[in-house]
């Protein structure tokens, strides 16, 4: 160790001390596990976009850096969410919020408190016996999370980006993902180190091929960039409509910036 870095540890009580280090601890795992949930919300924003629907995007950009408001917008739009996982993740956010903000206030909802209360018995089924009354009772006590009610918030926060990808996968326009991750994987070679002029020339290289030539390069473009022939056997998956994917290898890199476009 540097000697700038050196630390005695010489506390007048260990115990007091123990229990900080672990309050610590536990309010540094809220706050990754609602970064998760965060940065995948951010990422469903990207291209190819897994959010499609406008309005719910509006929302999201509307909300800025409030994850709660985040959560909120996507249970608003997408009512078949499971309720209960909403909730948890819903008090995940509180709580972290009042962990981590001493202003904070994105409180838990009269009607997710609701939801965690009558769906007690399911919790406990769920999340090995957590008990939803005792959690809601140190919560509004401002207390630290328990080991138990961090790990089941975890877990509940990942069984919630499940359902949500799995319900968004379902709403998503296959042609619109298809021509959003063409547009961004000609761009990425295009900026890529030692790269040629652009996607316009990224494309040419690819769709002005020979005619004979240009299926084979056109689909090691796409396996390339996480697209297969076999269906998933487990997740969510896109199916492209055959047609469409013909009409892809046969384009001329004209006609491809054409479709680009529509």
């Amino acid at each position: 160790m540097p000697p700038e870095m050196r630390m005695a540890w010489s506390p007048k009580s260990p115990e007091i001390s123990a229990r900080r280090a672990r309050r610590l601890v536990l309010d540094m795992a809220l706050i990754r596990a609602v970064d998760g949930v965060d940065v995948y919300l951010r990422c469903a924003m990207r291209k190819p976009t897994l959010i499609q629907d406008q309005a719910l995007r509006s929302e999201i950009d509307r909300a800025n850096r409030s994850v709660f408001k985040k959560i909120v917008a996507v249970e608003n739009a997408i009512p078949d969410l499971d309720p209960l996982l909403i909730a948890m993740v819903a008090a995940l956010v509180s709580w972290r919020n009042e962990s981590a903000h001493v202003e904070a206030d994105d409180g838990l909802s009269e009607r997710h408190r609701a939801i965690l209360e009558e769906g007690n018995a399911d919790i406990a089924s769920k999340f090995r016996g957590l008990d939803s009354n005792v959690m809601l009772r140190s919560y509004d006590a401002e207390s630290p999370p328990t080991f138990k009610e961090v790990a089941s918030f975890i877990n509940a926060s990942h069984h919630f980006i499940q359902d949500l990808e799995d319900q968004l996968f379902a709403r998503i326009d296959p042609e619109i993902f298809l021509k959003q991750l063409v547009g961004v994987a000609l761009q990425r070679r295009a900026d890529g180190p030692s790269e040629g002029n652009g996607r316009s020339s990224k494309a040419a290289e690819i769709w002005g091929r020979a005619e004979d030539d240009r299926p084979r390069y056109v689909r090691s473009f796409l396996q390339h960039n996480g697209l297969t022939l076999e269906r998933a056997k487990s997740g969510p998956s896109l199916k492209f409509k055959e047609e469409t994917i013909k009409r892809l290898l046969s384009f001329n890199p004209k006609e491809l910036g054409i479709w680009l476009q529509e």
